[in-house]
């Protein structure tokens, strides 16, 4: 009987120990990952951020790490921001805010962030090997008006990126983390070239929240892409038009400094002659009446009035004719 009670408890234990992992939810399982709609919104957040420094890279460029200049930020693969500190030192903030770690530049262009869209797709190539890149900004010799139709390639790219975003989110949230047979999703938008994303994990809440929270995710990404290509295209204008007057300032002080180099020699002979040829004005002969007149006499004994006076005192006198009269 003994036997019969520790076979029964045994069962028993077995059991209890067993229920609660069969009738476990699913979504509860250790691999499943966090998902919900605040999850979701700061990882669309984080993609956009992504695309729009991508965007930045190709206007104002990328260089290496060594020559980056002090207190410069950088972010790596796995999006954590760096900021240089100190020649051939990159630092960042642990997760526990409070210790540190770092970095120095070899390591840093290593472990910098890539485009989201691989190289032989179309994407910006930002590996180590490709870096100093120049961005358009940067390209010399030329007028701003030959930059406009790259700077409208590079704006309309990024429209493509973050309407990618939207479609990505928009397809993860239609899946079901335990019917996830592929991680990569198929990223066809219209006008935009096609590639491969792998889904975003914290938006395949489609089993535990409702339509409207998938609405508002959806949502919440076309609100805020739309608000950071207006955005840009606002600093875009910005940076057009200061680029021309920069590039129009180069210009014409280059055209006057050569102005000035091929004419140099020549004017200035020029304006030394003449001021030599005033000197010897004094020296050319006066055959009108007027020259005698002026410069006038500063001593008045002599003017013309006390020429006069003596004159007419001669002419009293009497001459040898009126004295033999």
């Amino acid at each position: 009987m003994r036997h019969i009670y520790r076979i029964i408890g045994l069962l028993l234990v077995l059991i209890i120990m067993v229920a609660p992992i069969a009738g476990a939810d699913e979504n509860d399982s250790p691999l499943a990952p966090d998902r919900s709609a605040d999850l979701c919104r700061a990882k669309v957040d984080e993609l956009l951020a992504k695309e729009h420094r991508t965007y930045r890279t190709v206007l104002f460029g990328r260089e290496k790490a060594e020559d980056s200049p002090m207190n410069a930020t950088r972010y790596d693969v796995l999006g954590r921001v760096w900021y240089k500190v100190a020649k051939n030192t990159w630092r960042r903030i642990g997760d526990n805010q409070t210790e540190t770690e770092e970095t120095d530049d070899e390591d840093m262009d290593a472990s910098a962030e890539m485009d989201s869209i691989p190289v032989e797709d179309g994407g910006v190539d930002l590996s180590p090997s490709a870096l100093p890149r120049r961005g358009l900004f940067d390209v010399k010799r030329v007028l701003t008006s030959d930059l406009i139709p790259y700077l409208t390639q590079g704006m309309r790219a990024l429209g493509c990126r973050t309407d990618m975003v939207c479609y990505l989110v928009e397809k993860s949230t239609e899946k079901k983390w335990e019917e996830i047979e592929s991680f990569s999703i198929p990223i066809q938008v219209s006008g935009c070239l096609p590639t491969k994303w792998d889904i975003i994990t914290e938006c395949t809440f489609a089993e535990s929240e409702g339509a409207q929270d998938k609405a508002d995710v959806i949502q919440y990404c076309e609100r805020v892409s739309g608000a950071l290509i207006e955005r840009e295209n606002e600093v875009l204008k910005m940076l057009v038009e200061y680029d021309a007057a920069y590039r129009s300032l180069l210009q014409f002080a280059g055209s006057f400094d050569e102005f000035l180099s091929e004419f140099r020699w020549t004017l200035t002979g020029n304006l030394r002659e003449a001021a030599s040829v005033i000197g010897w004005l004094n020296r050319i002969p006066c055959f009108i009446a007027s020259c005698d007149e002026w410069p006038p006499a500063l001593d008045p004994h002599k003017t013309s009035g006390g020429s006069n006076s003596s004159s007419s005192s001669d002419s009293s006198e009497p001459s040898p004719g009126d004295s033999e009269s």
